[in-house]
């Protein structure tokens, strides 16, 4: 079978490469990003999405499959209050949920951008769960036709 023919970087002196990204701006991009654990993805987060997801009304993604990650509707872009803000929180299944932050949200926050990541106010978690509309297919899919309308 043949091979891609290489890709080459828009920026200046940077190699060619055949894989999906540049291998320097890659590296560089990861750097800048930081880690799960410095955008806010703590050991209290997991607390707190296991036990969103463990309440019967977030078990579903919109598109009907089992929820295995939250979601912030709206970036929260290393602002811990809209990040620990319940009502910004939804099920998503592992499809959706990538589809999604591969679009126009891509990258989120990143170390120095503004808005530190804290420890989870009060232990795990901020407001307490939303009463409706979070878990009751509210939210849609990207792989569920009509869904996700703003990533068309």
């Amino acid at each position: 079978m043949p091979s891609a023919p290489p890709k080459h970087c828009h920026h200046p002196g940077h190699p060619s490469y055949t894989g999906r990204r540049c291998p320097l701006c890659a590296k560089d991009y990861d750097a800048r990003r930081g880690t799960a654990r410095q955008r806010g993805y703590t050991k209290a987060w997991e607390k707190a999405a296991k036990s969103f997801l463990g309440r019967p009304e977030n078990r579903l993604c919109g598109c009907g499959a089992p929820a295995t990650r939250v979601d912030h509707r709206t970036p929260h872009k290393g602002d811990q209050r809209l990040f620990w803000d319940r009502s910004n929180w939804q099920p998503m299944c592992e499809r959706c949920h990538n589809a999604k932050s591969m679009g126009p949200d891509r990258g989120g926050w990143r170390p120095g951008s503004g808005g530190t990541p804290a420890p989870a106010p009060g232990g795990i978690g901020g407001s307490e769960f939303p009463s409706e509309g979070v878990g009751t297919g509210g939210g849609s899919c990207a792989h569920s036709p009509g869904k996700w309308d703003f990533l068309l």
